[in-house]
């Protein structure tokens, strides 16, 4: 069965019905779509309203992607690019590496690969083992040589 999506503006109507305590075949009754695509929307959110995304100010914006798309066909630098938004230029020249170089960079591309970027490294799950000191400071321990044991070796 396909779920059909709901728009933007529908799914904001479905929360502001439900919320008021409308049944779900009301809400779909009143948005003209059948009961099923409410009661999917509902499950796939868990019944909790996700925030709206927002981008963080220092990202660059589509229309900014745009600027840059179009001024590396002009053949400009990335600093010239970047003087012409306002944004230092390790910006725009980070934005072109990390999708595709002068060459391959294509602003819708790059606009919705950094919907799903984070900005943050995972961090090793509870329990697993880890090659750094205890303590951080980014130091690593030595590996181990052949005639050494877990058991001999400190720190371990």
């Amino acid at each position: 069965m396909v779920v059909q999506r709901l728009s933007a503006d529908q799914q904001d109507q479905v929360w502001e019905r439900w919320r008021a305590g409308a049944s779900l075949s009301r809400i779909g009754r009143d948005l003209g779509v059948p009961l099923h695509w409410v009661r999917g929307f509902l499950m796939a959110c868990g019944g909790v309203r996700r925030p709206v995304p927002r981008r963080p100010a220092r990202a660059l914006s589509a229309a900014e992607r745009e600027e840059v798309s179009r001024g590396l066909a002009a053949g400009w630098s990335c600093r010239v690019i970047a003087a012409g938004l306002g944004r230092p230029g390790c910006t725009v020249s980070r934005e072109v590496a990390r999708n595709g170089g002068r060459e391959h960079y294509r602003a819708g591309d790059a606009d919705r690969a950094s919907e799903g970027a984070v900005g943050v490294a995972p961090t090793p799950h509870a329990g697993e083992p880890t090659d750094r000191l205890p303590g951080g400071a980014g130091r690593y321990r030595r590996p181990m040589t052949r005639t050494q044991t877990p058991e001999s070796t400190p720190n371990r």
